[in-house]
């Protein structure tokens, strides 16, 4: 079924985007400040430490810089990642992958759109300001967009072509992608904590020497950098984010594979396999959620 004929799923594949931006914006804002926390976090350590073993007015205007750095820490974490941020952020997200899997579900005709079409598209509709009532404090962050440039809803219009653009995208493309980001970005992190961890140590010997007295005050940068390291990685949640998408993209994959070998499926089989899949995805997106509610505790003491 085209747009043109159906304009209860253009409207709803148009709110889809217009959430879906709304939360990549948020997403972008959320991953900007944290970024810019950990960069004030090392830099006030080091400018601070510095300005101590500096003679003169620029170790002082070193030890000033360094402190504002350290002041700012907490106070983007108070204004920028605060919870209600974060929070607005998920929710976003959900209301998004929440109208896209009643898409699927639509356009594959399964419960609750299996009636017939003014039944489908009054289903459609109400599961649409439900999700968008449920959220409606949030309005304000979507865009305005061109009706006119909306892409067309996903092209499919059976089980099969729910699989091609529904299920082999997200378990062969997207999972497959973040599972591998996840693994970049949980390396990096944990070679960074190795590197600080060895340079602690290497600092603390040598402090411990005659010669060594300078580099004494340098011991508790290189913690608090450490610190600042793991709070970056603990926000990204990268351990568990891979374990959650490795797992939801074998279980579609299963699903998948499961109804190839059982084929050929009667429409209530068909339909319950689209039922499965898209509740798998759901739980993944839950999962997320929470996990990204717990990922700013606070700055490092």
């Amino acid at each position: 079924m085209t747009v043109g004929t159906d304009p209860v799923l253009a409207q709803t594949w148009r709110a889809q985007r217009r959430w879906s931006l709304a939360a990549s914006a948020a997403k972008a804002s959320v991953q900007r400040w944290r970024l810019v926390r950990l960069v004030l976090g090392v830099s006030g350590a080091i400018l601070a430490t510095a300005g101590t073993q500096t003679d003169g007015d620029p170790g002082k205007v070193l030890s000033l810089i360094g402190a504002l750095c350290v002041g700012l820490v907490p106070l983007v974490t108070s204004l920028r990642l605060q919870p209600a941020r974060i929070e607005a952020w998920t929710r976003l997200r959900s209301v998004s992958e929440g109208l896209k899997s009643e898409v699927y579900l639509y356009l594959t005709s399964s419960d609750p759109y299996a009636g017939g079409e003014a039944e489908r598209r009054a289903a459609l509709s109400a599961r649409r300001a439900f999700f968008e009532d449920d959220a409606s404090e949030l309005s304000a962050e979507l865009p305005q967009l061109d009706p006119a440039a909306d892409p067309p809803p996903p092209a499919v219009s059976d089980v099969d072509s729910y699989v091609r653009e529904r299920i082999d995208v997200q378990a062969d493309g997207y999972y497959r992608d973040r599972v591998a980001r996840m693994r970049r970005g949980l390396t990096r992190i944990r070679f960074a904590e190795f590197v600080l961890a060895l340079t602690g140590m290497a600092l603390a010997v040598v402090a411990g020497t005659a010669d060594g007295a300078r580099l004494g005050a340098w011991v508790p940068v290189v913690t608090t950098v450490s610190a600042s390291v793991m709070l970056y990685g603990y926000g990204a949640r990268y351990q568990e984010n891979l374990i959650s998408f490795a797992r939801t993209a074998e279980q579609l994959r299963r699903l998948r594979d499961d109804r190839m070998a059982r084929m050929p499926l009667d429409p209530a089989e068909e339909a319950r396999f689209v039922e499965r899949c898209e509740n798998v995805i759901s739980i993944e997106t839950q999962g997320w959620m929470a996990r990204a509610a717990h990922a700013d505790p606070g700055p490092p003491q």
